[in-house]
Parts: C-alpha cells; structure tokens; sequence
C-alpha cells in the first residue's frame, strides 16, 4: 500500500513490468496503518461484473477470458488479467467465450488485505 492524492493506492508490481497504482477507496485505520507496507490483497469471484458498471464499480479492467463455467443460477469465468488469473461469478447468460476480451468492473470497496506475515484478515 503506498499513500496516494484522495487516501491509499495499492501498488502492483508483477515481475520485470511497469508498477501499477490503483487508487482504493477510503479504508479504515487497520489498512492505513499499513500504509508503506507490503500486503496480500484480493478479489472475491463476487465483486467482478461484466457490462455496464455497476453502482459500486471503482475499477473498469480489459480481461481475456480463460475459462467458462455454466452452473445454473450463474457462470464462473476464469480471467486472465496482467499474467494473473481472477475468477468472476457472473450472470448466466455470460455472452463471452474463452479468448475472447471484454471490460470487467471491479468493486474495490470489496477488497480484502492481507498480512503477509501472518495471512490474518487486516480489515
């Protein structure tokens, strides 16, 4: 987490590829304190949707699809974004198949951090 203009941001950095910052919402003093720190973060398969933003959506991402999954009452894709794989819990009639690009909101108000050293929930 590196301190930002409106709060934090989270910095990305993947391997040899330019460091990323993605501005977070408001956080509570647990994540502040860890402002300058190395955490984990991550994205539950719920706080991914497809289309149109959503109320909420604090980040639009081009991701390739991997990876599709009809379950019934909704379809879990497999996502390739920056090298990384996310899985998104989207609505059933999902219109993209894999290898095919499409934007993707993600809610940020529902990322969850991580201590590194103890992988306890920070906040």
């Amino acid at each position: 987490l590196v301190p930002a203009a409106d709060g934090l941001a989270l910095e990305v950095r993947i391997g040899d590829r330019p460091t990323t910052h993605i501005p977070l919402p408001p956080q509570p003093e647990a994540v502040r304190a860890y402002a300058g720190k190395e955490v984990i973060a991550g994205v539950r398969a719920e706080a991914i949707s497809y289309g149109t933003p959503v109320e909420g959506c604090r980040r639009v991402v081009d991701a390739t699809v991997e990876v599709t999954e009809p379950t019934g009452a909704d379809t879990l894709v497999v996502l390739s974004l920056g090298g990384h794989e996310f899985t998104a819990r989207l609505q059933p009639d999902f219109p993209l198949k894999p290898g095919q690009r499409g934007d993707f909101c993600v809610d940020l108000a529902k990322l969850v951090l991580f201590d590194p050293q103890s992988e306890q929930l920070i906040a």
